[in-house]
């Protein structure tokens, strides 16, 4: 009885092993059905995110891509890239974010020119864009926009190296919104874009 506890526990521990490795380049199955990155590059749209999207991943799949750390052909091949955007200045100073999305959350995948990966990271989703509408620069309080989205993003200016107080929020509905405050907490600016 015992050893076949211990054989079950060797089996589980070898599963959660191979859950956990990396994926990396060898573990594609056809590298000659890789589509080429300037193909993917070139597929950049101002379309909003849901537009894009035909699929809406399980978290533990979004969880899945997150962890990967691919080029972003073999990451196209293992996904479907259906959303790659320019990335803003005001966001990130990367060329190239891919978006996949579930129901709560989204991943941002980023690029260099060359389809090298980057980075990536996940939100959880903000309430749609149409909560943040009553704003207005110069009398909405941060303390307000809090209220509405717990989820945000939310970085004070506590030492002088940080820029500004600010806020940014990934909507349900595909808006990637960034607010700036005064050291007040007063909104000062707005900046809308497309996820």
């Amino acid at each position: 009885m015992r050893s076949i506890s211990i054989l079950l526990g060797i089996v589980l521990l070898a599963i959660i092993i191979i859950v956990n490795l990396p994926i990396n380049e060898s573990s594609i199955e056809n590298p000659e059905s890789l589509r080429n990155v300037e193909d993917i590059i070139s597929s950049v749209s101002e379309e909003n995110v849901n537009d894009l999207t035909t699929k809406e991943y399980a978290e533990l799949d979004l969880y899945k891509i997150w962890k990967l750390k691919l080029d972003l052909d073999y990451l196209d091949q293992k996904y479907k890239v259906e959303s790659i955007k320019n990335n803003s200045e005001n966001f990130m100073p990367i060329p190239y974010r891919v978006v996949f999305k579930s129901r709560k959350r989204y991943i941002f995948v980023y690029y260099d020119e060359v389809g090298k990966y980057y980075g990536s990271e996940m939100f959880k989703k903000s309430p749609n864009k149409l909560n943040f509408d009553f704003m207005e620069i110069g009398k909405t309080k941060l303390s307000e926009v809090y209220k509405i989205d717990k989820k945000g993003l939310y970085a004070r200016k506590i030492y002088s190296g940080w820029p500004v107080n600010s806020s940014i929020h990934f909507t349900e509905d595909g808006y990637l919104l960034t607010f700036i405050y005064d050291e007040d907490d007063i909104l000062q600016e707005m900046i809308i874009e497309l996820i």
